[in-house]
């Protein structure tokens, strides 16, 4: 395994050294510090990084990642890829942190192959590369130690994972990206777990069980009116908000800036939302706050909003004030009422 992940660590930098620089002009400014954790951040400026070759593994993902949909809009990646890469995240980390500790089982072992040698190859390494890692994986089903070296081992016969709905035929949508909907043509029963590929997008991706669930079909089809087309659309939309577009565009009543849309974007397409936003004094902090909340209600319900700031700018009523602007009016809260 680790040779494969060094073959993702390679084949990371080569796609990002070419790409990255397509894509922003101060590319590593941009493009790279912009896109890290803070530690991951904090360790770039006390280290004084300035290539990639001076970033881990854990880092060259985060970067790929937070780039992705730039990457897709120029038609560098292909939708199905994004799936691998968040799984080739979740792979380096549980090697990095318990491989050293515990012998990993022959089919978690060949599924973290296998995705590393998919992603390897949407990023474009060579097909040797791709390669060794395919027979790599294909070695996990060996047993050495039998007189019949090359048999499949009976313990790591395909399961069943409760995918027998996934059958030739049955629509399905992808867990990641539960807009993407297809259709099963074929059910691979090879290796140590069930595999399907899928037609979508005008191709045939393969997925595991994990990645895909049944698309429920109702009853017997019925004529309904537009705007209950429309309803529907809608609520399709508020059930599995895209991460494409902003639902609440145009909400405030404000004279915004295009950039005061980065820290919403960035927070509808994060994996685990949480964002500090730390621009300069009037660059617009409390509109790109109010965006957010804006955002936020038009995807779910918002029970409760708790703004904690110095006490002058509640007494002056500034907050209050500048959120009036997006139809809020809070309530400011001192110890007896609070």
């Amino acid at each position: 395994m680790e040779e494969a992940l060094r073959a993702l660590d390679a084949a990371l930098r080569q796609f990002l050294g070419v790409h990255l620089s397509e894509l922003f002009p101060d590319w590593w400014r941009s493009g790279v510090i912009g896109a890290l954790t803070y530690q991951q951040r904090q360790a770039a400026q006390e280290s004084r990084w300035t290539s990639l070759d001076d970033l881990d593994l854990a880092a060259l993902l985060r970067v790929t990642d937070q780039n992705w949909n730039e990457f897709r809009r120029q038609s560098q990646v292909s939708y199905e890829a994004r799936t691998w890469l968040k799984e080739a995240a979740s792979i380096r980390n549980r090697w990095a942190h318990e491989a050293t500790s515990r012998k990993p089982k022959p089919r978690q072992l060949y599924r973290d192959l296998d995705t590393v040698s998919l992603l390897c190859g949407a990023l474009g390494a060579s097909p040797e590369v791709v390669e060794r890692i395919e027979r790599s994986r294909d070695r996990v089903l060996e047993v050495p130690d039998s007189p019949g070296h090359g048999l499949r081992d009976p313990l790591l016969q395909p399961i069943d994972s409760g995918a027998m709905a996934f059958s030739p035929g049955a629509q399905v949508r992808l867990v990641a990206r539960p807009d993407t909907t297809g259709v099963v043509v074929e059910v691979i029963t090879s290796g140590p777990e069930k595999r399907f590929k899928v037609f979508h997008d005008s191709g045939i991706q393969t997925y595991y069980a994990s990645q895909i669930e049944a698309i429920v079909l109702g009853g017997e089809s019925e004529m309904i009116l537009a705007a209950q087309l429309q309803a529907g659309l809608t609520s399709a939309q508020l059930t599995h908000p895209s991460t494409r577009f902003l639902y609440s565009l145009n909400a405030g009543k404000i004279d915004f800036e295009p950039y005061q849309y980065r820290p919403v974007l960035k927070l509808i397409q994060s994996d685990r939302p949480r964002l500090l936003i730390a621009d300069d004094v009037g660059v617009g902090k409390t509109i790109e706050a109010g965006l957010i909340l804006k955002e936020l209600q038009a995807r779910q319900s918002v029970n409760s909003v708790l703004i904690i700031c110095p006490k002058p700018l509640v007494s002056e009523n500034k907050w209050r004030e500048e959120l009036k602007r997006f139809d809020e009016d809070f309530v400011h809260l001192d110890g007896g009422t609070l």
